[in-house]
């Protein structure tokens, strides 16, 4: 398990032991999906409901009409779950719902429902038990979220509910006015001490974590987690030489990759942080390396396989860092990434 999901399992477990029957609902941003309006809220809904994008249509309707029925009371539950479905890429059928169908035909309209719908949601969990809200990654959330989300804090603060979003500190350039009138408690996180470091290198390498190993990390990694989980790695791994910087140590990791490799990971930068293999095959064509390279890049824990894809069919996998995402695709030339960006398009 890298940094980031320990340290969000026990976000998550610490939560829970602070309030028993606490639900928690989470959601992660892609770059690559700023401009689709509601797709962050999207993620959360179906987490939520436990809808997986790859199960047929017709199961996660039921299965989303179930859960917004567990939390929504009445004969409001179905119009809910018909609106959440929008939001969640559930799309339920308006053939004997005109309510439905006139939402669809009137944009604005279909704004108000769809927020609307999900204050119906969390108003109805939270009155079940606590609610908590994770949002990694808001600096590249999508503005419509940011305004369901912000008016949802307003509408329901009465609630025993509360929003925890992560992000970099550019989401203020992003979002300059962020939630502003709200009850909102900024933390700046400060980097990580030495102290937590050298107990995360002991725990990770076991019998291997010498004095000297130790120490080798404790003096380089700057209070960076990611830092500080590749210098692990390095040690593992038998490596002497360690590099000074994260950006040198990103480097020295892809450039070890065989060059077919390099090759396919940069191609599947092009589709963001999160990618389909047969993506990234397309844009190669007759320079695709041999189907081992996604193997070799999940066995170096580069990219990670993902639990639920996107497109039904297609095997998707994620960079298991935003940097390592931006170290491959900084080393596409302009005229590489003007290509590839029109054959991903396709």
């Amino acid at each position: 398990m890298c940094i980031r999901d320990r340290l969000r399992h026990e976000l998550v477990r610490h939560l829970r032991a602070q309030a028993p029957g606490l639900e928690v609902w989470w959601g992660r941003s892609d770059p690559m999906r700023t401009g689709s309006p509601l797709s962050l809220l999207g993620q959360v809904v179906r987490d939520a409901s436990g809808v997986q994008p790859t199960d047929p249509l017709e199961p996660r309707r039921r299965r989303l009409a179930e859960r917004v029925a567990a939390r929504v009371a009445g004969a409001e539950a179905l119009w809910v779950a018909e609106l959440l479905g929008e939001i969640a890429d559930v799309p339920f059928l308006d053939d004997a719902s005109p309510a439905l169908r006139a939402a669809r035909r009137d944009p604005r309209v279909l704004s108000d429902e769809l927020g609307a719908a999900w204050e119906a949601l969390v108003d109805g969990a939270s009155a079940i038990g606590p609610l908590v809200v994770v949002l990694e990654d808001l600096q590249w959330a999508d503005p419509a979220t940011i305004r369901v989300i912000g008016q949802s804090m307003e509408r329901l603060e009465h609630r025993p509910w509360l929003v925890v979003a992560l992000a970099r500190p550019e989401v203020h350039d992003a979002f300059p006015r962020l939630w502003e009138g709200r009850a909102l408690q900024e933390i700046r996180l400060k980097p990580l001490t030495r102290r937590a470091g050298e107990r995360l290198t002991r725990e990770a390498l076991g019998e291997r974590a010498t004095p000297e190993a130790i120490e080798r990390i404790a003096a380089r990694f700057e209070g960076n987690a990611f830092y500080l989980e590749e210098l692990i790695r390095a040690v593992a791994d038998g490596h002497e030489e360690l590099p000074d910087t994260v950006l040198g140590m990103v480097q020295a990791r892809l450039s070890s990759l065989d060059a077919g490799t390099r090759r396919a990971l940069r191609a599947a930068s092009i589709f963001g942080e999160r990618f389909c293999e047969s993506g990234a095959v397309a844009l190669l064509g007759a320079a695709a390396p041999q189907p081992s390279w996604v193997a070799a890049l999940v066995e170096r824990e580069i990219v990670t396989a993902r639990g639920g894809a996107t497109f039904a069919g297609e095997r998707e996998l994620a960079f298991r860092h935003t940097l390592l995402h931006e170290g491959a695709y900084a080393t596409l030339t302009e005229v590489d990434r003007v290509l590839g960006h029109r054959l991903a398009a396709e």
